[in-house]
């Protein structure tokens, strides 16, 4: 999403902050700023009350700024801590290090066999 053209924009110290809070990622998908533009957006918009308070904001890369509707307040913070969990039990969960030939945030390879 893009700001309003009357909107004030959000000052560079605070930008900083959400993307040093953030670890330079993008808080939904998880892609690193050195890979993918970065956005600052409101979780809940100006326009529906929100505020430009550093708990209101978020990191989100172009592609998954562009993905949210208008007015979505979608917090997405959290979501990529969810990529951590691992399930008792689970072969894709409970993966050999010496397999695994390939990983980012999102996924990881494990040579077949």
């Amino acid at each position: 999403m893009t700001r309003a053209e009357n909107a004030p924009a959000i000052s560079g110290k605070l930008r900083h902050e959400v993307l040093k809070r953030a670890g330079f990622h993008c808080d939904l998908c998880g892609v690193s700023a050195d890979e993918c533009a970065l956005e600052v957006e409101h979780i809940l918009p100006r326009e529906h009350g929100g505020s430009d308070e550093l708990e209101n904001l978020q990191a989100l890369c172009s592609r998954c700024s562009a993905g949210r509707a208008k007015g979505d307040d979608a917090d997405f913070r959290k979501v990529r801590e969810s990529y951590d969990e691992r399930k008792e039990g689970c072969r894709f969960c409970q993966v050999i290090a010496a397999r695994m030939v390939g990983s980012n945030a999102l996924s990881y390879a494990i040579r077949d066999g």
